[in-house]
């Protein structure tokens, strides 16, 4: 996979030796507030994330990235597209970060090249962003990044609703002609 550079970040493959970094961020219950993933309590299950994410990059069905901030290479998150079960030509994402870095602005600055890279590299149809109800500045940042709202639906486990957004193919080359995305 490309690495992809941003003003302030560089997104990078995800690799095994970011396990501890992912644990850390997964383990901790506020981090994971929005995030519809298995329970991550030792570090074996955050290996188990890592390790599927690969395995499924392999098959060409997820493309996971490890945020990285430039300036002290500390490593800030993670962000993966991955193959909807439910369209097959549409990509899914998901977005987390650590507790400290949130709200300042990561996903603001990666979103446009992260959508840049599923049209353009990943060639995908469509992208769908999937967030809780209560996620309310995820939802008015996918907003402003081109996606329109699909519905609301409910997730057996989960503790709220699910806004399902989409980014059509037709839809980003729209918005690219009237803002520019991810130009760097």
């Amino acid at each position: 996979m490309e690495e992809i550079i941003t003003r302030r970040f560089l997104l990078r493959e995800l690799k095994m030796s970011d396990v501890d970094d992912v644990y850390a961020i997964l383990s901790d219950e506020k981090n994971r507030r929005y995030l519809n993933l298995p329970e991550v309590k030792e570090r074996a299950d955050a290996e188990e994330i890592v390790a599927h994410y690969l395995q499924k990059h392999q098959e060409g069905k997820h493309y996971p990235f490890g945020i990285i901030e430039r300036e002290t290479g500390v490593f800030v998150g993670v962000f993966v597209h991955k193959f909807d079960l439910y369209d097959e030509d549409c990509f899914e994402f998901t977005i987390y970060l650590k507790s400290e870095y949130q709200g300042k602005g990561v996903a603001t600055e990666i979103y446009p090249y992260m959508i840049k890279f599923a049209f353009d590299t990943i060639r995908t149809g469509c992208l769908r962003g999937f967030i809780m109800v209560g996620n309310t500045n995820s939802s008015k940042l996918i907003k402003r990044n081109g996606f329109t709202y699909e519905r609301t639906f409910k997730v057996e486990g989960l503790p709220e609703l699910i806004n399902s957004y989409l980014l059509t193919r037709e839809a980003y080359a729209a918005f690219l002609s009237r803002k520019c995305l991810a130009c760097a």
